[in-house]
């Protein structure tokens, strides 16, 4: 499972379990809106390592808009031709994006994952997970009790996901 994976998971969790109606496809909410749970998402994923990524800070570019972070990989996101908007830099291969607010979040994204690749979950993230999991238990049954399935999923998830992150840092440890 990518870092990706991971955030979208946690996010469409945190939103399915608040305000966002069960029925709604994730896909049809606004982009300033699945921002908004994925920043949420970041926020509880980084509380697992104590580690939080800065985000990218967009400039004026000739060709549109760059962020260029100090890992020396650039995004640069063209908005020159009319109708569309995509990352002429910084992916590989190169994609295209309705928006800019997708632009900037899928480059956010990408340089999110690249740092977190390289990180390990400090000693003390074992406390942490144990309050996801405590906390996932919870909503997982007060939505069973509410006759929820699709947060009961989510919540599922969530626990399995943090058995994943446990398994896979008992892994780093045996190979130090």
């Amino acid at each position: 499972m990518t870092s990706d994976d991971l955030r979208n998971r946690v996010a469409r969790a945190i939103a399915y379990s608040g305000d966002v109606p069960e029925k709604r496809e994730w896909s049809k909410l606004l982009p300033e809106t699945r921002s908004h749970y994925w920043k949420l998402a970041d926020a509880a994923i980084s509380e697992m390592g104590g580690v939080r990524v800065k985000p990218l800070v967009w400039e004026y570019h000739p060709a549109g808009t760059i962020a260029a972070p100090p890992t020396g990989h650039a995004y640069i996101i063209d908005t020159r031709m009319k109708g569309r908007v995509h990352s002429i830099k910084g992916f590989n291969p190169q994609r295209e994006f309705a928006s800019m607010d997708e632009a900037k979040a899928a480059a956010d994204g990408d340089h999110r994952a690249r740092i977190l690749a390289a990180l390990e979950p400090a000693p003390d993230a074992q406390a942490a997970l144990d309050r996801i999991e405590r906390k996932a238990e919870m909503l997982r049954l007060e939505a069973k009790q509410r006759n929820r399935p699709n947060m009961v999923q989510h919540m599922e998830e969530i626990a399995h996901l943090v058995k994943m992150v446990r398994r896979n840092s008992e892994i780093s440890d045996d190979q130090d």
